[in-house]
C-alpha cells in the first residue's frame, strides 16, 4: 500500500515537472515572436504573464509533492531501518549522519527556544515529518553523545549543570546527563583579587572560600547525576594569579590544599564511575593531571599535587623576575 502511494506520488511529480518544462519551452518561444516596438506588444504581453503565473503556480505544486513524497519515503526507510538493525548498528548510522556541536552550556541555552544543534540546524533528518518520532530520538541522543558541552560561566556553572542536565532542548523527554560524553568546564571565579591588593603585603584578602565553592560545586552538581557513557572531562581552573601572588598560600587552612583535597575527591568519584579526566590550570603553562596517568593520578595526594603547582609558579615567578 505504501509503495503504491509512493510511486503514484512520483508519477505525479514527473506529471507536473513535465508541465513546467513544456511551459518554460512555451514561454521562451513566445519572448522571440514578441515584436520589437513596445507598443504593439500588449497582447502577447498578457500572454505571457499569464503563462508564468501558470507555471509558478505549478512550481510551487512541485514543491509541495516533493516534500510530502519526501517525507513518506524517509519515513519508510526509517521502518525499515528500526526493523532491520538492532540499536548498536542503528547508532554506528547515526554517527555518519549527525555533525558533533561545540555547545556553549552556559545560561542563554537553558532559556533558548528551538533545537540545539548547530551545524544540521535545517537539516531534514531533524524533523519528525521525514524521520518519525522513535528515529529523531535515537538521533537526538546520538548528537549529545558526540557534541562537546562547554560550560564556561564561571560565577553559574554549578546551578547551570543541575539544570542541563535534565533540560531537553530538543522536547523529546531525553534526559541529557544519560547522553552526553564529552564536557568542558572552566572552573573559578570571575574576579578573584581585590584590585590593588595584587602582589603586595596585606591584611585584606581575595574571598578564597567563595572561589574554592565556586571551583567544586559544579562538580558536585555533576555527581548527583548518573552518567552511563564513558564520558571525557576537561577541567580548566582559573585562579587569576593568586597562586602568584600567594594569595591562597597567605591564608593558611584557606589556601591551596583543601582547594585541592576537594577537587581531588570529585575527581576520584569521576575516575571510578570509569570516567576520563584532563585538569589544567589556565596560568600555568603545560601543568596539567590527567586520568590518562593510570592509578598514578587518582593515588595522588592533595600534598603531591600542591608540590607540583608550587614548583611550576617557583619557575613562573623566577622567570617572570
Amino acid at each position: 500500500m505504501v509503495s503504491a502511494n509512493l510511486a503514484f506520488m512520483r508519477q505525479n511529480v514527473i506529471e507536473k515537472m513535465k508541465q513546467s518544462e513544456k511551459l518554460s519551452r512555451d514561454m521562451e518561444c513566445m519572448r522571440k515572436a514578441l515584436p520589437t516596438p513596445r507598443g504593439t506588444a500588449s497582447s502577447h504581453s498578457a500572454q505571457l504573464n499569464s503563462l508564468r503565473t501558470e507555471k509558478s503556480d505549478i512550481d510551487r505544486q512541485i514543491d509541495d509533492l516533493t516534500v510530502t513524497y519526501s517525507e513518506v519515503f524517509c519515513q519508510q526507510l526509517c521502518a525499515k531501518i528500526l526493523t532491520a538493525f538492532p540499536r548498536e548498528l542503528r547508532d554506528n548510522i547515526y554517527q555518519y549522519v549527525v555533525t558533533p556541536d561545540y555547545i556553549y552550556a552556559g545560561p542563554q541555552y537553558l532559556t533558548n527556544e528551538g533545537i540545539p544543534c548547530e551545524k544540521d540546524r535545517d537539516a531534514p533528518f531533524f524533523k519528525d515529518s521525514y524521520v518519525g518520532k522513535m528515529v529523531l530520538v535515537e538521533l537526538a541522543q546520538t548528537w549529545y553523545r558526540h557534541t562537546l558541552f562547554y560550560f564556561w560561566d564561571r560565577a553559574r556553572n554549578a546551578d547551570v549543570v543541575e539544570r542541563f542536565m535534565v533540560t531537553d532542548r530538543w522536547g523529546l523527554g531525553i534526559k541529557p546527563h544519560e547522553h552526553i560524553s564529552r564536557v568542558r568546564f572552566d572552573l573559578g571565579s570571575q574576579t578573584l583579587h581585590s584590585q590593588g591588593n595584587c602582589g603586595r603585603a596585606s591584611s585584606k584578602f581575595c574571598d578564597v572560600d567563595g572561589f574554592l565553592n565556586l571551583l567544586v560545586e559544579p562538580l558536585k552538581s555533576l555527581a548527583h547525576f548518573s552518567i552511563p557513557n564513558r564520558a571525557h572531562f576537561l577541567i580548566r581552573i582559573h585562579t587569576l594569579g593568586s597562586l602568584q601572588n600567594q594569595c591562597l598560600a597567605s591564608i593558611g587552612s584557606k589556601g591551596l590544599r583543601p582547594l585541592l583535597e576537594d577537587l581531588l575527591t570529585e575527581l576520584k568519584k569521576l575516575r571510578s564511575d570509569g570516567h576520563q579526566f584532563i585538569v589544567q590550570w589556565s596560568e600555568l603553562g603545560d601543568l596539567e593531571f590527567s586520568s590518562s596517568r593510570g592509578k598514578e593520578t587518582c593515588a595522588l595526594t592533595a600534598e603531591a599535587w600542591q608540590k607540583e603547582v608550587r614548583d611550576v609558579v617557583t619557575v613562573l615567578g623566577g622567570t617572570r623576575r
